[in-house]
């Protein structure tokens, strides 16, 4: 079920780019990520109250506190790629982004996650994802 839902939640990546990025045509990279993110805190709002009551906010660290602005940084440089790149070439290239800082963090044991060292399979399937994308780049 979980990698069914990580599938899912790279597909809407790519919608959520495409939409963006029209968004981000129309009225303006900076005022497209205010609605966008404006959006998000109301669709927030609304489920919240159905989603049960977390009250684990003691002892955070300073870093699981930046996610927000991480998705501000990353809806912005998504929007300005989208008009030159794309839907596909720009989920591809984030895709590779995340997939190198994902084998980083998960060989060095980054931000508190367990340590799990790179094996030479991966090698492969990182350029297996590489020649896809320079595929997707030059055709």
């Amino acid at each position: 079920m979980y990698r069914a839902m990580a599938v899912a939640g790279g597909a809407l990546t790519a919608l959520m780019v495409l939409m963006n990025g029209a968004l981000s045509g129309a009225v303006g990279n900076v005022e497209a990520s205010v609605w966008i993110h404006l959006s998000g805190l109301a669709v927030m709002g609304a489920l919240n109250p159905f989603l049960g009551r977390q009250d684990k906010g003691r002892g955070l660290s300073w870093y699981m506190l930046t996610g927000g602005v991480l998705g501000y940084a990353t809806v912005l440089m998504a929007n300005w790629s989208f008009a030159l790149l794309g839907v596909s070439l720009t989920v591809s290239l984030g895709l590779l982004g995340q997939t190198v800082f994902s084998l980083l963090t998960d060989h060095f044991g980054w931000f508190g996650s367990p340590r799990l060292p790179f094996r030479r399979q991966q090698g492969g399937g990182l350029l297996l994802v590489l020649g896809g994308i320079l595929m997707l780049a030059l055709l």
